[in-house]
């Protein structure tokens, strides 16, 4: 019997020995990955904008509210790749004092604007949300990018299409161009993680703008972008909303499709989440 006990306990040991040695390596292929995630971003980010559109101008257009942008984009009195443009300078230079952004779509922007100005000059129908760039938290999918929710098992995993509701922004005239940071798996009420580091609060930088939607409060509470998307469970958009100065809400559950969210929700919380 003592024979059998003993090599059960050996057993049990070799088998946690073993077990241990995968975790370790798993984790260490996850940091890996992080790490490589993180230095593509911080290597785009050394990119050229392609903006000619003069400060003073640069100025105007983040001042101006989304009817008013609408309203000059439709006269043709601004083009959609002039706000554009705009945005996508006042978001990498805000990333790098905070920490807000983790991705940046600004190639495929720039395209879809010039496409939304032509159809301008030939006098389309032009949507509700014409030419207006749009922040989209990171797990709300974005065709041909990663939706990492600051998790290194989701990175280099391009979506292969738009969430539902970026979908319909698009169909509105909306346009992504860039992700905003999480706290890892959407778990907590900052903006904090092992691939992106920590975002910081645009209105004192030794404090969170909170989460787990804080990339997106921290670039629309400095200016970064007019309009973001978000998700809510218990408070990942109203609590940086609070946070960060600016305004946020959770709509009724069902009412904004969660389809081609990335999140670590379990079943049934849907009926919970915005």
């Amino acid at each position: 019997r003592l024979q059998v006990v003993l090599l059960i306990i050996v057993g049990w040991l070799s088998w946690k020995l073993v077990q241990r040695a995968s975790t370790r390596k798993v984790q260490a292929q996850l940091r890996l990955k992080a790490q490589r995630k993180k230095a593509q971003r911080d290597e785009d980010m050394k990119r050229a904008i392609p903006c000619d559109v003069p400060e003073k101008m640069q100025a105007e257009i983040l001042s101006l509210t989304i009817p008013e942008l609408v309203s000059r984009m439709k006269a043709r009195k601004l083009t959609s790749v002039a706000v554009v443009s705009t945005y996508c300078v006042r978001a990498r230079a805000i990333t790098k004092k905070i920490n807000c952004v983790t991705e940046e779509f600004w190639t495929q922007a720039l395209e879809t604007a010039a496409e939304l100005d032509a159809k301008a000059a030939r006098g389309e129908e032009l949507g509700p949300l014409h030419g207006v760039p749009i922040s989209v938290k990171d797990s709300i999918n974005v065709k041909g990018f990663d939706s990492t929710a600051g998790s290194a098992a989701r990175c280099f995993d391009p979506s292969p299409a738009d969430a539902t509701i970026v979908a319909l922004l698009r169909k509105a005239g909306a346009i992504p161009f860039v992700h905003t940071n999480v706290s890892q798996c959407m778990m907590l009420p900052e903006s904090d993680n092992y691939v992106w580091g920590c975002s910081l609060n645009p209105w004192d930088n030794t404090r969170t703008p909170g989460g787990s939607s804080g990339g997106e409060s921290a670039l629309i509470g400095a200016g970064g972008s007019i309009l973001g998307l978000g998700t809510d469970i218990g408070g990942s958009i109203r609590i940086p909303a609070h946070f960060a100065g600016v305004a946020g809400f959770k709509p009724t559950p069902f009412r904004v499709s969660c389809q081609n969210l990335k999140s670590a929700r379990r079943v049934g919380m849907e009926q919970s989440m915005a």
